[in-house]
């Protein structure tokens, strides 16, 4: 997932809607996931995918490495 384009980063949020759809028919139907701590792994692991997703898309040194405390305002501008 790292390196992707910026373009891939944009369309993300776009799939967010089926993935929702696809854990609500894994929930209703699964024999094995429709429990809470196995859909929380799930979860947990399609957050991971985003985060790995994210660093691709933004250097967390470039934000924040060069940005005093004072100008959290500057950091948040550049996300």
């Amino acid at each position: 997932m790292e390196g992707g384009s910026a373009n891939d980063f944009d369309l993300l949020h776009e799939q967010f809607y089926p993935i929702m759809h696809t854990i609500l028919l894994i929930w209703k139907h699964s024999k094995y996931y429709n429990t809470p701590p196995r859909l929380v792994v799930l979860i947990r692991e399609i957050c991971n995918a985003i985060i790995n997703k994210a660093r691709g898309f933004v250097d967390g040194k470039t934000i924040f490495g060069l940005i005093d405390a004072k100008d959290t305002g500057e950091a948040c501008n550049k996300l």
